[in-house]
């Protein structure tokens, strides 16, 4: 909506723009050329950095001028504009000065800049200058605590490595799959789960090559927990595991 504003603005009022119009300044004592000039900050593509590879608009700035007849010139802020009431022509003493006013062009956009433009980019390049330092800072310090961690696991490796060869009793130990696993419990819990049609993961849509996640869960856990070597303590694992099978008699009813 701003866009299409814009361009019919600038399509409506933009020749008239550019031509100039005559105002009247209740506040000025002498005569003056008022312009406005936009003031646009860039950053080039920066090779050095991959971060800064492509260009970037930094700031768009409207400035307005004033510019006397006797070459003095000086900023003005561009709200100056709303004091300004429509004049009813150009006065005959300020023709030869209205006249002027494309030659007097060169020295307008000097001052712009060097007094505007030019500090601009400069304030702009003191504070990219000043984040590419911190950004510098912050790598050494990323590098060094990469540094101090690779340290770290250097001693936790060797410490591992010395307790591989001296034989861990924990990892020397079988694991609970390597013994037993509640075959009959985690089938019939399959079983069960394929036959559930509404509340569970798997009917949420077609899975391909769907397993049976209590078997999975099951062995999973087999693999990670080591046998206890213990014939009750382990039974006392696979009920855990699987659960407990109990059978169920049914009644007959006597037909009379």
């Amino acid at each position: 909506m701003f866009e299409g504003l814009r361009s019919w603005t600038l399509e409506r009022f933009g020749r008239e723009a550019l031509r100039g119009g005559v105002f009247a300044d209740p506040y000025a004592e002498r005569l003056y050329l008022f312009r406005l000039s936009l003031v646009g900050v860039e950053r080039e593509p920066g090779r050095a950095f991959p971060a800064l590879a492509r260009g970037e608009a930094l700031e768009y700035r409207l400035v307005g001028i004033r510019q006397e007849a006797d070459g003095k010139l000086s900023a003005c802020p561009v709200e100056h504009l709303l004091l300004l009431k429509a004049g009813g022509g150009v006065l005959a003493s300020a023709a030869r000065f209205a006249a002027a006013a494309d030659e007097l062009r060169d020295a307008a956009r000097g001052y712009v800049l060097d007094g505007v433009a030019n500090p601009l980019a400069e304030r702009h390049r003191q504070a990219l200058r000043g984040d590419v330092g911190d950004v510098a800072v912050r790598f050494e310090f990323v590098a060094r605590g990469h540094d101090y961690q690779d340290a770290e696991l250097a001693v936790a490796r060797t410490k591992l490595a010395e307790k591989a060869r001296a034989g861990d009793a924990m990892t020397d130990r079988p694991r609970l799959i390597e013994v037993a696993f509640p075959l009959k419990q985690t089938s019939l819990d399959s079983v069960h789960e394929k036959n559930v049609r509404h509340g569970h993961i798997s009917t949420l849509h077609i899975w391909p090559a769907c397993r049976p996640l209590a078997a999975c869960r099951a062995a999973l856990i087999a693999m990670l927990l080591p046998d206890p070597g213990d014939a009750e303590e382990r039974q006392r694992l696979l009920e855990r595991l699987g659960g407990k099978i109990v059978e169920a008699k049914k009644r007959k009813k006597m037909l009379r």
